[in-house]
């Protein structure tokens, strides 16, 4: 399979993604493969569904600061159990961070300006049934709009190990993320994701800092009445992002937010 999609409004990368997928192992339901290309490093749930599923108008502030962000590589892709079980590890060009440092200047992909290379991979796991419609979590749907009965739910975790050169320096960095979501089959949802990162410089290890960030948001759906255009939803999400610092005192941190001059402190966001 393959995908290219542009952005035509974009002033300078208007190639979104760009890639190519092979299956080279399928056997009574489990796939393993291989993309090349550009496209969604697979982590973070809510970054690597499309934004065209979402419950509220944008990603969560979390999302957006510690995830959200294209990358060119290649990445292996696993789907196992009836695609219960989705996991994917692969090398990038690019930070995770949509708001870290690196990725300044491009939030549709970050380029590395060093030629070291990022691991980036993640698992999740469907207790109770396929959540993806046979897909990968990039179908992920927010909200539970079937009111179909069924109550399915997805837990997973992430990492991220970068090697990234920026204005010069280089760093070093560390990325966790930890997701779960659940539709109730009666209209309600939930789901949280938690993101925790470290950045330090290479030839300083006292150069360092740690971020981390968090949403929660559960939502409900009125039942679909099949002679209106509309079908009406509630919700209410939580974020926050905690940017704790620069260890060597040295002007910006090493991580920003790009919010204000990215200087430490906590950033709360409620829709």
């Amino acid at each position: 399979t393959y995908l290219l999609q542009l952005e035509a409004t974009s002033d300078d990368d208007n190639v979104k993604d760009a890639w190519a997928h092979w299956n080279f192992w399928n056997n009574e339901g489990n796939h393993i493969g291989v993309r090349l290309g550009q496209g969604k490093s697979y982590y973070g749930l809510e970054s690597t569904g499309s934004s065209a599923n979402l419950w509220f108008v944008n990603r969560s502030l979390a999302t957006q600061i510690f995830s959200d962000i294209r990358s060119t590589g290649a990445i292996f892709t696993g789907h196992h159990m009836e695609n219960k079980l989705r996991w994917s590890a692969g090398l990038q060009n690019g930070t995770v961070a949509a708001g870290a440092a690196q990725g300044f200047g491009d939030t549709d992909s970050s380029v590395n300006e060093g030629t070291q290379l990022n691991f980036v991979g993640h698992i999740n796991f469907d207790p109770l049934g396929d959540m993806m419609n046979g897909g990968s979590n990039t179908n992920f749907k927010q909200g539970d709009l079937a009111h179909n009965g069924e109550v399915k739910g997805t837990v997973g975790l992430g990492y991220a190990m970068g090697n990234n050169t920026f204005e010069g320096n280089a760093i070093d960095s560390s990325s966790v993320n930890a997701n779960t979501a659940w539709r109730f089959g009666n209209g309600f949802s939930a789901q949280a994701e938690y993101y925790g990162r470290e950045d330090e410089a290479r030839s300083d290890s006292t150069n360092k800092e740690e971020a981390d960030g968090y949403y929660a948001q559960v939502g409900y759906s009125l039942a679909h009445n099949p002679d209106a255009m509309v079908q009406w939803g509630f919700g209410l999400r939580y974020s926050m992002i905690d940017l704790q610092g620069n260890d060597a005192g040295e002007g910006n941190p090493l991580y920003s937010a790009g919010l204000s001059s990215g200087a430490p402190g906590t950033l709360t966001d409620i829709s």
